[in-house]
């Protein structure tokens, strides 16, 4: 009985050792994390990186929502713009990040897991690579392997979700049409309509509704987003168009704030959840999602920015919650074709388009 015990002793100390070196090498690859506030804001390579575009002001409604609008930014001026509050409804969502540090896709879901979840695979790619590496990528046929697509695609997305600060200017909106309508009201002749609250004022950053013709698997790096996701049985009712420049994808032309809220109330299968640090969700072709970035983040993150003064020795410190979320975007044949077969078709063109270089966004 002794010597049982005796074992069993040894075998939980085992165990515990175990946990205790699982804990340290989780704790040593989260410190080794380089898709992080602290590294973007810190790591030259990363803080240096020269963006092409962004979305100045993600709350804006209708088909400029989807569409970005600014000049090339780095991406450390881009996220010092939001912590500081000089832009902080602007957005990203960029590949440039993971085509400069391809190693970085191991951050997103690691390797084995999407292809086990997800169905995953990167045999064409692979293939790709394989031809360009035998033949030389200056050959005939390296060059023709270059221009041939990728299956998969790799974005980060940033944005603020700081939902406190929005409250505070929601609630300094609301007192200010309070005394422009009392105002009216004092006055005996006064014709002027009654002001008409804003909705579309002081929203927090957000991707509105659309579908897309590849696989989405989307990875919470850091901070919160809120989804909603709609079948594409639902497409009916949510006014699909085009893309008007030639990009792969739908979007429901209904005013995100007013119209189609209500509409949402008429369909059964609305889903609605929040992903946190370490959250991967699924996404097939043609599932209409939208996200929202509005706060319920996982903890503050200190930042110091440095403000530069008379003295030259001002450091001031800024707190702030940033969402930062990757994913793996993946062709997959059977589901495109069959998920939904009438958007599978109507899409072709803007799918030449896109796989040419034609189109315009």
């Amino acid at each position: 009985r002794n010597r049982k015990c005796s074992r069993t002793s040894s075998s939980n100390n085992y165990n515990n050792n175990n946990n205790d070196n699982d804990g340290r090498q989780l704790q040593q690859q989260q410190q080794r994390r380089r898709l992080k506030p602290q590294s973007i804001m810190n790591d030259p390579p990363l803080s240096n990186l020269l963006l092409p575009n962004y979305f100045s002001d993600a709350t804006q409604t209708g088909y400029d929502a989807l569409v970005p609008n600014q000049t090339p930014i780095t991406l450390s001026t881009f996220v010092r713009g939001i912590i500081s509050g000089k832009t902080p409804t602007a957005k990203i969502g960029t590949q440039v990040i993971l085509e400069q540090y391809p190693e970085l896709r191991e951050e997103i879901v690691p390797s084995p897991l999407a292809r086990e979840l997800f169905g995953w695979n990167t045999r064409l790619d692979d293939g790709k690579e394989y031809v360009k590496q035998w033949w030389g990528v200056d050959s005939l046929l390296g060059k023709w392997m270059e221009k041939l697509p990728s299956m998969s695609a790799y974005p980060v997305f940033i944005a603020s979700n700081h939902r406190h600060h929005r409250q505070q200017q929601q609630q300094q909106q609301q007192q200010q049409q309070q005394q422009q309508q009392q105002q009216y009201a004092a006055n005996d002749n006064d014709t002027s309509p009654t002001p008409d609250k804003d909705v579309h004022h002081h929203q927090p950053p957000r991707t509105d509704l659309h579908a897309e013709p590849i696989g989405n698997i989307a990875s919470q790096l850091h901070g919160t987003r809120r989804w909603t996701l709609v079948p594409s049985k639902w497409s009916g009712l949510l006014r699909p168009t085009v893309s008007k420049h030639g990009r792969g994808y739908f979007y429901s032309d209904m005013d995100p704030l007013r119209e189609l809220p209500e509409r949402l109330e008429r369909i059964r299968d609305v889903y609605e959840f929040t992903t946190r640090r370490g959250d991967v969700i699924w996404i097939p072709p043609w599932m209409w999602h939208r996200v929202d970035y509005d706060g319920g983040g996982n903890g503050k993150i200190e930042y110091k920015l440095a403000t530069t003064t008379k003295s030259t020795k001002t450091t001031t410190t800024s707190y702030e919650e940033l969402s930062i979320g990757a994913s793996i975007f993946h062709f997959y044949p059977m589901q495109y074709l069959t998920n939904f077969p009438l958007f599978s078709f109507l899409i072709v063109p803007n799918l030449i388009q896109e796989v040419l270089g034609f189109n315009t966004e």
